[in-house]
């Protein structure tokens, strides 16, 4: 009988039975720090995003107020008058009592702490004439409102007197310059007595330009205050060489580059770009001009107007 001979199976080609390597297992605690890092960094993204729009909605850090003299300031504590006066262009009384105290509706909002700083755009034409711009004008400025938060003083500050005929003369005898690129004499109009909110008088005059447009000093001067506000947007207070009158543009569209309180400016240099911040109509950018005797504690928040159109005629 054959012998029968047995050989073993092959060896199985798949590797089943091998164990394969486990991946490493991640640590809890590690899990547990690289959420935490995502939700910190996703809130402070939403925080930051918050911000940024409540500023675009018009928020604005309240501003300390400024005593008028340092006398007044010891007794600030002690009283409650509000010593409001001129912010150089918004009046809260006619202009008989604007004369004679020199006083000012306070604004809904404070200045920024920080002036803004804005690129021109680029002027798409010259300003318009005749009817067109006088339509132009009474829509845009009809919600003008000049109001500038006037510093607390614990002392009544000295009455202004109003300004006189002959004061107006002199001022014009200086022939400032026209503040907005472009525009003549024959093309302003005369709104300084136009009504506005809560019976106030508009105290300044309103030159229609293009948005971007270069406003200019209308003397030799000093730049004393970059002042931002709910009301008057974008604004720039100037004091002229002796400091006995000041000057008031609003609703800029940004500041020349460099531009900073204390500033020594020439007649004719470039202060900012006409536009609509503020509560300025955006379809219908101008510049809101407006020029104020100073009293003798030299406030530019606090001042007895002159009609300004009347230093061009």
């Amino acid at each position: 009988m054959a012998e029968q001979r047995t050989t073993p199976p092959p060896s199985s080609s798949h590797p089943a039975a091998e164990s394969r390597p486990q991946p490493p297992r991640r640590s809890w605690l590690a899990v547990t720090l690289r959420r935490t890092l995502f939700w910190l960094v996703l809130l402070g993204v939403m925080l930051y995003a918050a911000q940024v729009w409540w500023l675009k909605q018009g928020g604005q850090p309240e501003a300390q107020p400024l005593p008028a003299d340092p006398a007044a300031s010891g007794a600030a504590s002690a009283a409650s008058a509000d010593a409001s006066g001129v912010a150089a262009g918004v009046a809260a009384s006619s202009p008989a009592s604007a004369a004679s105290s020199g006083a000012l509706m306070p604004d809904t909002a404070a200045s920024a702490s920080s002036p803004a700083m804005a690129s021109p755009a680029t002027a798409a034409s010259s300003p318009s004439t005749g009817a067109s711009a006088s339509q132009a004008t009474t829509a845009a400025m009809a919600a003008d409102v000049n109001a500038v938060p006037a510093p607390q003083s614990g002392a009544s500050a000295p009455a202004i007197s109003p300004v006189t005929d002959a004061e107006v003369a002199e001022l014009a005898a200086r022939k400032l310059l026209i503040p907005v690129d472009g525009v003549k004499a024959a093309q302003l109009q005369d709104t300084y007595t136009q009504s506005r909110s809560n019976g106030r008088l508009h105290e300044a005059i309103d030159i229609m330009a293009p948005a971007g447009t270069p406003v200019r000093a209308v003397e030799n001067g000093r730049i004393v205050k970059l002042f931002n506000s709910a009301a008057g947007g974008i604004t720039v207070y100037q004091f002229d060489p002796a400091s006995q009158y000041g000057y008031y543009y609003a609703h800029l569209q940004g500041y020349a580059e460099g531009l900073q309180e204390g500033q020594e400016v020439r007649r004719g240099d470039v202060i900012g770009y006409v536009g609509s911040t503020g509560n300025a109509d955006a379809a219908a950018p101008h510049l809101h001009f407006a020029a104020f005797k100073l009293g003798p504690e030299r406030n530019w928040w606090r001042g007895a107007y002159l009609n300004p159109y009347r230093l061009w005629r």
